[in-house]
């Protein structure tokens, strides 16, 4: 099976004026000290620098909290052979996830996702968050440092069947990961054709979210269809 290359350290070199090879080399002397992380490569370790706004100290945090969560949590990044897994070749029929092209006017990009099959007994959290961290690992990867990012999730069609398959751990592990761990500049959470059941699951994702997540979730009604969404972020945003 083929590997995506990363972005080359030297390509990140020239997009971004802030990166010092100064800033890496303390991060690198540091790692070499910490026997639990793995190799991390200038790439990986410029865009968790990005994701901190090139502040050496709160990289470090996130680069300890990025490998302990997911050393962790198996459920969601182990066993993930889309070939090999039954489980989540599942999720494959069940959601749809994808980095969609272009931007926003402010240069952000977007992660999206939405339901293909709205049987709720055939939904599994655990296997769609694996999914969904498989998609945003290969964003990452390819783009490497991005200006902002911004998680759209098409809402349209979730049921309370759907919210009964939650849990609370479950949610608060994603959001934990997604607050503290993941190297992204998170500029938005939005929910696209929100309906009532989506007041259930912000009530039981809200105790796990900081001030600065809820300030950048958005709901927005039952208004989109999968073509628009991007049409809408270009012309509005």
């Amino acid at each position: 099976m083929a590997v995506i290359p990363k972005v080359p350290f030297e390509e990140l070199l020239k997009r971004e004026p802030e990166l010092k090879e100064s800033d890496i080399q303390a991060l690198r002397e540091w790692c070499s000290k910490q026997p639990h992380l793995p190799k991390i490569s200038p790439t990986e370790l410029a865009v968790f620098l990005h994701s901190n706004y090139y502040r050496v100290e709160p990289t470090k945090n996130t680069i300890e909290t990025f490998y302990t969560i997911r050393s962790h949590i198996p459920e969601f990044f182990n066993n993930r052979d889309p070939f090999g897994v039954k489980e989540l070749r599942q999720a494959f029929n069940t959601a749809c996830y994808m980095q969609l092209d272009g931007t926003t006017p402010e240069g952000y990009q977007i992660a999206y996702g939405r339901f293909i099959d709205l049987d709720p007994s055939h939904y599994v959290y655990n296997d769609c968050m694996k999914y969904w961290n498989m998609v945003t690992d290969l964003w990452i990867r390819q783009m490497g440092t991005m200006k902002g990012h911004l998680f759209v999730v098409d809402i349209d069609g979730i049921t309370f069947g759907h919210a009964g398959r939650l849990s609370p751990m479950g949610l608060k592990k994603y959001l934990t990961f997604l607050q503290e761990g993941l190297p992204v500049r998170l500029k938005g959470l939005h929910f696209l054709n929100s309906m009532p059941v989506m007041e259930i699951i912000l009530g039981m994702m809200k105790p796990f979210m900081k001030k600065e997540l809820m300030d950048i979730v958005r709901f927005f009604p039952l208004l989109f269809s999968c073509s628009g969404i991007f049409n809408y972020y270009c012309m509005f945003m």
